[in-house]
This record gives structure tokens, sequence and C-alpha cells, in this order.
């Protein structure tokens, strides 16, 4: 009985809420009733937060060197040839007209086309890559890219690209800041004889357009940023405790896991003793026992955000 008095307040609520809304008040009760199902009903059964998994939302950031390869959409300007078309009388008493097509004279209108064609690409990505496997991200690149022109010369462009994919390989699309013909028609429309020389409204280098770059990336050279490892979700000795005697040396068996339960081998772990005039224990994870200890001493591991414990006890 206590979920009405709630439920009501809520409705209150966002009726409130929906009153600015232009829409009918059938749909206003019709949201507010799904809403006040949904919160008076609905249990709240999300699971807690496992701690022990690592963050999917923990980043990397760095600044590489990169190279790549696509096609560039280049914004080509024409002037095209088009059927003369004009209303004449239906008949020589007609009061209405006809379009009629004039066999002696063509229309003349401008026209844009992209034109794909393979390009190369060099530059600076700024990437943001999640720790955890499988390294999932993008970033944002300053790229040259080398352009064909019109009569086959090649030439470097600044190009802006968007980029996504894992460190290594990444798939990128963005826009080349080059120089592009313009077409400029009077009144939009020419008409000219079909056995004249017909005029060309093309200016070459007139101005810039968005041609459009696509593309994919390969791997590149890291300059900033520290070398991204694999996401540590878990860290376990063998056993939680351990008995040795004195001058006795035993090797570790640790077991290191990502987000997705693979081993990572490539860690770096540091090792610690609690007491070093008991028991010692080297950067390899080799304890050694140096005295008897009154009271179990922990050695401890850790590697990124992780850590695991075995309590040693010297006999």
């Amino acid at each position: 009985m206590r979920l009405f008095p709630a439920a009501l307040r809520f409705v209150a609520k966002t009726r409130r809420f929906l009153s600015p809304l232009r829409c009918s008040k059938t749909a206003r009760i019709l949201v507010i009733v799904s809403l006040a199902s949904c919160g008076a009903h609905k249990p709240n059964t999300a699971p807690a937060p496992d701690n022990t998994k690592g963050d999917w939302f923990s980043s990397h950031i760095s600044l590489k060197g990169t190279t790549g390869a696509g096609f560039a959409g280049l914004l080509v300007a024409e002037t095209v040839q088009e059927e003369a078309i004009s209303k004449v009388p239906r008949c020589a008493t007609c009061p209405d007209s006809v379009l009629r097509v004039v066999p002696d004279s063509v229309d003349l209108v401008g026209n844009y086309r992209r034109s794909w064609t393979p390009a190369l690409s060099a530059g600076l990505t700024l990437e943001l890559h999640a720790v955890s496997q499988p390294h999932l991200g993008g970033g944002i690149g300053a790229q040259m890219v080398f352009v064909p022109d019109q009569s086959g010369k090649t030439a470097p462009f600044p190009a802006f690209t968007l980029h996504l994919g894992d460190p290594d390989n990444e798939i990128f699309g963005g826009i080349i800041l080059s120089p592009t013909d313009q077409v400029r028609v009077p009144g939009g429309r020419y008409r000219a004889a079909r056995t004249s020389t017909l005029p060309n409204f093309v200016t070459s280098n007139t101005g810039y357009s968005s041609h459009i770059y696509v593309g994919f990336q390969i791997k590149g050279v890291r300059i900033s940023g520290a070398e991204l490892k694999p996401g540590v979700a878990s860290m376990s000795f063998e056993s939680a405790t351990l008995t040795l005697h004195v001058n006795d040396t035993r090797r570790l068996a640790l077991t290191i896991k990502d987000l997705q339960g693979n081993d990572v081998k490539d860690c770096a772990v540091s090792y610690e003793s609690a007491d070093t005039t008991k028991v010692v224990v080297d950067q390899n994870g080799t304890i050694t026992a140096i005295a008897l200890t009154t009271a179990p001493v922990v050695v401890t591991a850790q590697c990124q955000d992780k850590s695991a414990s075995v309590s040693v006890t010297v006999n």
C-alpha cells in the first residue's frame, strides 16, 4: 500500500513535466500511466557492480605517426549540354502553348560530380582506446593526402580525418582541403547555337570544396603515450598460504587474467614482503625464508590496479 502514494507523487511530477509539450491530453495520460507502471511495478534487478572484472571504460590516449591508403572523392566541376526546349504556341490561332525542342540550339548548365581515385596519406593521429581487450576506440587525425589532379599530377593536400578501430588497424573518413574547380553559368542556363564553339564556364582552382577521403590505416608509430597493455581483471596465487623452513626458496605461481578470462603474459608485476627480516621476495616472484616467524608474513604481488597476496609461515 505504501507504493500508492509514491505512484501518485510520480504521476503529479510527470504531469508537470509533460504539460508544456504540444501533445494531446490522451497522449499525456498514456505516457504518465506507462511511466508510472514502469516505476511502480518493475523491480530493480540490476546486479551490483563487480569490481573484480576490471573497468571496460578505462581508456588510453596516444599520439601516433600514421600512414594510410584509400580513395579520394574529388568534386569535379563541368559544363553539361542539355536539349534546348522552348515554349511555342500550339497553333497559329491557339491561345495555349506547348514545349518543343529547338533543333539548332543547346542549353549549357553547370554540374558537379565526384570522381573517386586512389590516394595515399601520412600524418598524425590523436587516439583514445579502451585499455581492456579488444582495445576498440577512435581518434582524430591531421593528414597530408597525395591526390592526383585532373592533369594526372599528384600533389599533397591537408586533410582532417576521424578514425575507428583498434590501435593496429583503423578505418577512417574525412575531408580534404584542396582547391577545386567551379562552374558558373550566367543565369544558371546558357543557350548557344549547336554549330558554334560552345563556351566552357569552368574556372580552375577558384575555390575550396568538400573533397572526401576514406580508407584504411595500418598500425603507426607511437610518438607519445604509454604502450597499451591488456587490461587486468584479476590476480591470484595458487594458494593463499605457504609454509617454508628457514633457507627454503619457492617460486610463487601467479595467475593473471584479463576481462575475457585469458592469461595476461606481459604484465609488469612487482612483489613486496611485509617483513623482509623474515621473508624476502625478488621481482621474479621467488620467496626465500630468512628467519622463523611468529605470525604469517604477507607477500603481495601487484600489476596495474590489481593485486594478490599470500601468507607465508617459516618454521
